[in-house]
């Protein structure tokens, strides 16, 4: 090594230890929002804060902020409304048992690498984890707190949403299996029965990679899907109209778990990058998706999209495929984007 280059990892070095010593609190960057039952507190998870802050709703002044002794992923409250499940810790994986009066946490139990997307069985007793860097699921026991399934899904598990009856977990996998070197190259959505702990897997519309948001509407028949579309059967010979990457959302029949549809979220003229977070109305008409990448919402009629889907399908044939994820304008008329004044918006809570 030169003079010249030992003098530069010295550099780096010092630069890192004063990197070091900057308090972790400095940063939060809240990861998930949660709602308590009664609809008046929000938790948010502060990845790099090692805390879950609890903001009032009406006042939006923070009441307390629990400390955790590692980087939390998600939450998720108890039916009692008692009890915050919070996932972290990275490769030690662990979930937070946390008591909502009291602030404490009165238990801790391991799970696997980077557990997310946490989901509670409807009695309360079933917690559901996502391992990301496992590739699998955990159900933990909380009446024991021990684990009994952990059980294989597809590639980088990061969200997950339990049908209302309990009956079934889907779970995204971020990234597509097998070779990229071939026709076909997408992510599959893996749908866990919770009783007999059976997979069954749905492929994604070709392309489909960087899953990051996944949702059962309200009435459990279907189940809603964020990706970025990869074009990479097409020459990358200009961006406009997606001819390298669109973003989508692929829609999931819970009957037969299947892939229905996929649309196109961003417009002929204007892009929709890297859909993330989705959430619902009360009533299930509205259709919330928000966009990292350009830092807004998309506010979707969904009666509306859903309607034009079943005409699609009805009009296709096998002569004559009717492709929304080739349709530009395929929800235009029927959703609003709402620009946010914060930076890449990661979850939502309604």
């Amino acid at each position: 090594y030169s003079p010249i280059c030992m003098k530069h990892v010295i550099s780096l070095a010092i630069f890192l230890s004063i990197c070091s010593i900057a308090p972790a609190s400095d940063y939060l960057s809240p990861a998930d929002l949660d709602l308590d039952r009664s609809d008046k507190t929000l938790f948010i998870t502060a990845a790099t804060g090692n805390q879950i802050v609890l903001l009032d709703i009406a006042s939006k002044k923070v009441t307390r902020r629990i400390h955790l002794p590692a980087a939390p992923t998600a939450s998720v409250v108890s039916p009692n409304g008692k009890t915050l499940y919070v996932t972290g810790g990275g490769a030690e994986g662990s979930v937070f048992v946390i008591d909502i009066e009291s602030g404490k946490v009165r238990q801790t139990i391991s799970a696997g690498h980077m557990p997310r997307a946490p989901n509670l069985s409807p009695d309360g007793k079933t917690l559901m984890v996502c391992n990301q860097f496992n590739n699998d699921v955990s159900f933990i026991n909380l009446e024991s707190g021990k684990t009994t399934a952990r059980v294989k899904v597809v590639r980088e598990p990061v969200a997950a949403d339990l049908t209302p009856d309990g009956k079934t977990l889907f779970v995204a996998n971020l990234l597509p299996d097998g070779p990229a070197n071939v026709d076909y190259v997408a992510c599959k959505v893996s749908a866990i029965d919770t009783k007999t702990k059976t997979v069954t897997n749905i492929p994604l519309v070709n392309g489909a990679e960087g899953v990051q948001g996944l949702r059962v509407s309200p009435d459990g028949k279907h189940v809603f899907v964020t990706s970025i579309m990869a074009r990479f059967l097409v020459p990358a010979t200009q961006l406009q109209r997606g001819w390298v990457a669109t973003d989508a959302l692929s829609v999931i029949r819970v009957a037969d778990l299947s892939l229905q549809c996929t649309v196109l979220l961003d417009d002929v003229d204007r892009g929709f990058p890297n859909p993330w977070a989705i959430a619902f109305s009360e009533d299930g008409d509205t259709l919330i998706v928000s966009a990292a990448g350009t830092h807004e919402l998309s506010i979707i009629d969904l009666p509306a999209m859903m309607k034009k889907i079943a005409d699609t399908e009805a009009s296709s044939s096998a002569d004559a495929p009717n492709n929304p994820y080739d349709d530009l304008s395929f929800i235009s008329g029927m959703r609003k984007r709402i620009p946010l004044q914060g930076n890449g918006p990661r979850a939502v809570a309604i």
